[in-house]
């Protein structure tokens, strides 16, 4: 009669590596945190800790205990907490899941563990510089959602909408990019979702059924990928669009956050791009999707704009 049997080193690795991917998510958000607010203006207030003292505060979080001084963070116990606790715990789950992955996948190239999957070390590249925007999603939306005030007469951020549209599209890309992050050129055959690199075999009606669910799986891939770099290109668009050209070129305003945002696009686009289709006759079908997928994507973000009321 057969068992399962973990043995202890599975173990061990299995829990050095959750350890080592909580570390390294909670030191990318602190360094996040960091380079964010030397990006912002230079509109610096220090507070005097021993003068603080916040009335709008309800209390109810801190208890029975004594409620008055500097204190790093204000939480009212209302519905709006809940949507900024939901809101950066999805994030950071998202954020430790791709540490998780990138850490197995380097300790398998450097050897550390036994594993057939190695990094794209160019794919985990363009996945460090894209992570700012998605820090950026999280950082902006926080605000929107604390910011929100019980009353009736409040209202949503009038940029609210259009940072939704962000926060939404831009899952694709760093999907994209961590679907990619694995180089499974060595690892056995699997029935997984993985992207392939089998893009030379043209389509043929002779083909069995399984070369025929296979030209079929890399086409929804590659269509996958095409949408992301459709989107990727849209970013880099608007990003220049919405007043980041004249304050990169000028130097003016919010220069750092533009440059880091139009950075983390191009790596979106530029991490992406090369796992496309690379004949012509595959390429040429491709580009005609990217192309519209970007004008539809621009077009949705200037529908929304509209809608918001916002014109600047």
């Amino acid at each position: 009669m057969s068992r399962n049997f973990t043995s202890p080193f599975a173990t061990i690795t299995q829990a050095g590596v959750f350890v080592t991917a909580t570390l390294i998510s909670s030191v990318v958000v602190i360094l996040a945190l960091l380079i964010n607010s030397s990006t912002q203006s230079s509109q610096s207030y220090v507070p005097d800790p021993t003068q603080c003292t916040c009335d709008c505060w309800d209390r109810k979080f801190k208890g029975g205990y004594a409620h008055g001084g500097y204190k790093h963070a204000y939480f009212q116990m209302d519905f709006g907490t809940s949507l900024v606790w939901i809101w950066t715990a999805w994030n950071f789950a998202l954020l430790f899941e791709f540490v998780k992955r990138a850490t197995v996948c380097v300790l398998s190239s450097l050897r550390v563990v036994d594993s057939t999957t190695h990094v794209r070390w160019g794919v985990l590249l363009a996945s460090i510089i894209n992570f700012y925007g998605m820090f950026y999603n999280w950082w902006i939306t926080f605000n929107y959602l604390n910011d929100l005030s019980p009353s009736p007469d409040s209202h949503i951020h009038i940029l609210a909408y259009t940072q939704f549209f962000f926060n939404i599209t831009d899952l694709i890309p760093a999907l994209a990019l961590y679907i990619l992050l694995p180089d499974r050129a060595h690892a056995a055959p699997s029935n997984s979702y993985e992207l392939t690199h089998e893009r030379d075999s043209p389509p043929d009606d002779t083909i069995s059924t399984t070369g025929k669910g296979r030209h079929q799986n890399q086409y929804r891939q590659d269509n996958f990928l095409s949408l992301s770099v459709s989107i990727s290109a849209a970013h880099v668009i608007l990003s220049l669009w919405d007043q980041g050209l004249v304050h990169i070129l000028r130097g003016k305003g919010a220069v750092g956050r533009d440059v880091s945002l139009l950075a983390s696009d191009m790596a979106g686009l530029l991490g992406v791009s090369p796992f496309l289709p690379c004949r012509w006759h595959h390429w040429h079908g491709h580009s005609k999707n990217i192309l519209v997928g970007t004008v539809l994507m621009c077009g949705m973000y200037a529908i929304v704009k509209n809608i918001a009321g916002y014109d600047e």
